[in-house]
């Protein structure tokens, strides 16, 4: 059996799917090939690594992340002995499972569109300790959580940010008070100065940012927006807001059992 034979029938080699003969066959062609025996050793290094990700169960660890970041596949780097015909039959398998795995290993905030590039957002982060957690829309909480909010902000200079909480409660968290500047950073997420805890008003704390052109007093959106809270059995009607400042409005929503 030649090198160039021997090359294509390797993966399968790996993975037992020869014949008796054709196994036959390889085996003695690998006792005297160093080249080819270097080759299967990189192919089952390759297999190895799929098989792991594909086994792996725990869901990955999300570090704070920046909305601008792009998920990324580092390089795989391949052994330099490795011949044409395992990277060939490396890549077949890897057409085979990363279709599967992309679905699979996705953060379910990927397809959450606040994260459009170009578009105003909100971020909230549970801590724990020193980690972050970057959480869903929709996501549940409890009473005691404490999160951090961040927003991003694309069109406009001026907003204010509050939430509305299951009892009709109404907190400011930017600006931390009704007199100060509404005026918000450009183009970059940026992290509230204080932390939060979440209190045992049921339901759901829902977040607001109204973002404008033109400065805005947080005070009268803070009056409206305590006025549209009174009737709880429905969502506040976000265009009362709109029309204060002439403004756009986005929303999170942190849900309680």
């Amino acid at each position: 059996m030649t090198c160039r034979k021997a090359a294509v029938l390797l993966d399968r080699y790996a993975t037992d799917e020869l014949s008796a003969h054709e196994r036959s066959q390889v085996a003695l062609h690998l006792d005297g090939c160093d080249a080819c025996t270097r080759t299967l050793a990189g192919i089952k290094t390759l297999r190895g690594v799929i098989v792991s990700a594909r086994t792996e169960t725990a869901p990955p660890v999300l570090p704070k992340t920046r909305p601008e970041q792009r998920m990324r596949f580092s390089s795989l780097r391949l052994p330099h002995y490795l011949s044409a015909a395992a990277v060939a039959a490396a890549a077949v398998i890897l057409v085979m499972v990363l279709p599967s795995r992309m679905n699979e290993r996705l953060p379910q905030w990927f397809n959450d569109t606040t994260r459009i590039k170009g578009t105003n957002a909100i971020y909230i982060y549970l801590k724990n300790g020193e980690s972050q957690t970057l959480l869903t829309n929709g996501t549940f909480a409890r009473k005691g959580d404490v999160f951090q909010i961040a927003y991003i902000v694309h069109r406009g200079r001026y907003g204010v940010l509050f939430s509305i909480d299951g009892r009709g409660g109404v907190t400011l968290h930017h600006p931390q008070s009704a007199g100060e500047s509404s005026e918000l950073a450009q183009n970059r997420e940026t992290c509230l100065n204080r932390a939060n805890e979440l209190d045992d008003a049921p339901r759901y704390e829902k977040f607001y940012l109204a973002v404008s052109a033109k400065a805005m007093d947080a005070a009268s959106v803070v009056v409206v927006a305590k006025k549209a809270a009174q009737d709880r059995t429905r969502d506040i009607d976000t265009s009362v807001i709109s029309a204060l400042s002439n403004c756009t409005v986005t929303t999170f929503t942190l849900r309680k059992p």
